[in-house]
């Protein structure tokens, strides 16, 4: 998805430092750091994807359901929206946020339960 729209944020001394620190600490533009806030924060999943995720956990009711607590299986969920919605954004795919996302929800039991 191109990216077409442009916003201006102020942020006073103090909150612009301890993002430019972030974005330098990941090695990424600040502009980078505020659309990952945004992707993982803001934007929401549609009633579509909400809808294949729901089939899944109910495929999985036959597989003696969902591995782990209801926090760990949150995180699965939110990591998995973050790592749709940063696809859609078109964020470069051989970054180390996507790459250690994708490696994340490979180990984690709920991704294996889906390939099974």
């Amino acid at each position: 998805m191109a990216k077409d729209k442009r916003v201006e944020i102020l942020f006073d001394e103090r909150d612009y430092r301890q993002l430019a620190e972030a974005a330098r600490s990941r090695r990424q533009s600040v502009g980078s750091v505020v659309r990952e806030a945004v992707a993982k924060y803001v934007v929401q999943p549609t009633q579509e994807e909400r809808q294949r995720a729901w089939e899944h956990f109910s495929s999985l009711q036959g597989q003696g359901g969902p591995v782990g607590t209801p926090e760990e299986i949150k995180e699965f969920i939110t990591d998995s929206q973050f790592l749709d919605m940063l696809k859609k954004l078109d964020y470069p795919e051989d970054t180390d946020l996507i790459k250690s996302l994708e490696e994340k929800l490979e180990k984690n039991p709920l991704s294996r339960r889906e390939t099974d």
